[in-house]
């Protein structure tokens, strides 16, 4: 069982607050249990100072409350509490240049926080932050490290700059670089999370909207010392009254891959409306350095306002200790007032 709850309050001049509670349960026939019980608050203001200054100053507190049971580092069970928080604020200088067929702005940006010490060397089983890596939407946030079991405490910093070109067409294309420095290391971050050590590498982002069916969007991230690219993911989609695609091609270098070799692949999804209510689906999950389909298929569906069927033939070929390359047909039923509607790639 998961459950969170969160409360927003707008407080006039004085700026924005809210407060949450969250509780995780999870439950094994073997590994580790954990029962975790939060509950934070957050406040927060948009201040314009002189100069055209935009000021952001911010804070946050959390407790956690956890009792883990069958977890090697704490015995039988063990019952972990913890108060964390951050202070800090965020500033940027908007500049802006308007023009006869392009409008210009360009925006530096500075984040600074000050939180609680590192906790991460509490005996806790990791569930939720096991996947993060720092990229350009979370650059500026005070604690970078999504989830509840990992935060990033200690001081840091974020720097970089933004820059938006939009025609009066609609085109639009912007882009962001920067990067993150940290007053100490924790070794619960490794190099896959890009917060290891006390510097984090390079992060740049790219963004064309070409107001129409197209739009694209890349993301990289260039070694701190060599400016090397250690990941590269891309991504471009169409779509029209009939059409839904999309394309995305990424590369991942060994030194900060997760399975600790290099990584380099294509993920393709469509839907084609061939009338009104029936679909055709297609998906391709294509590894190169493997030479696996991780998952190939495709399929028809019906949707109407009120549901949405879909009949799916899958092929995976990845492999799962003894078993091998699987086949299967797959069901989706979902309707629209309680489920999900539309196939887990565009809704």
């Amino acid at each position: 069982p998961l459950a969170q709850a969160e409360r927003d309050f707008e407080l006039g001049k004085f700026g924005f607050a809210s407060v949450g509670a969250s509780a995780a349960f999870l439950q094994r026939g073997f590994g580790p249990d954990s029962q975790r019980l939060s509950a934070s608050a957050e406040w927060s203001a948009r201040k314009i100072v002189p100069g055209g200054v935009v000021f952001e100053p911010f804070a946050n507190a959390r407790y956690d409350y956890y009792d883990v049971a069958d977890f090697p580092a704490t015995g039988d069970s063990d019952t972990i509490t913890r108060g964390l928080g951050s202070v800090g604020g965020k500033m940027s200088m908007p500049f802006y240049r308007p023009g006869r067929t392009v409008d210009i702005l360009v925006e530096p940006i500075v984040m600074a926080a000050a939180s609680t010490a590192s906790p991460n060397d509490e005996p806790l089983p990791i569930e939720d932050s096991l996947y993060f890596e720092l990229d350009t939407s979370t650059l500026f946030n005070a604690n970078a490290q999504a989830g509840y079991d990992l935060y990033e405490g200690d001081q840091k910093i974020a720097a970089g700059i933004s820059a938006t070109a939009r025609w009066k067409s609609g085109v639009a294309l912007s882009g962001i670089v920067g990067r993150r420095w940290r007053s100490e290391s924790d070794p619960a971050f490794d190099a896959a999370s890009n917060l290891d050590g006390t510097v984090s590498d390079w992060l740049a982002g790219l963004s064309v909207d070409l107001n129409g069916p197209l739009s694209f969007d890349a993301q990289v991230r260039l070694d701190d010392d060599t400016l090397a690219v250690n990941r590269i993911d891309t991504a471009l989609d169409l779509q029209t009254d009939r059409l839904r695609a999309s394309a995305i091609y990424y590369q991942i270098d060994e030194a900060v891959s997760r399975s600790g070799r290099p990584q380099e692949g294509i993920m393709l999804y469509s839907e084609v409306s061939v009338t009104d209510n029936y679909l055709l689906l297609y998906e391709l999950r294509r590894e190169f350095e493997q030479q696996i389909d991780i998952r190939h298929s495709f399929g028809i569906g019906y949707q109407d306002d009120c549901s949405r069927f879909e009949l799916i033939y899958e092929r995976t070929e990845r492999l799962n200790q003894e078993l091998g390359p699987s086949e299967s047909i797959l069901f989706r039923f979902a309707l629209a007032t309680i489920g999900e509607l539309g196939s887990r790639n565009f809704d």
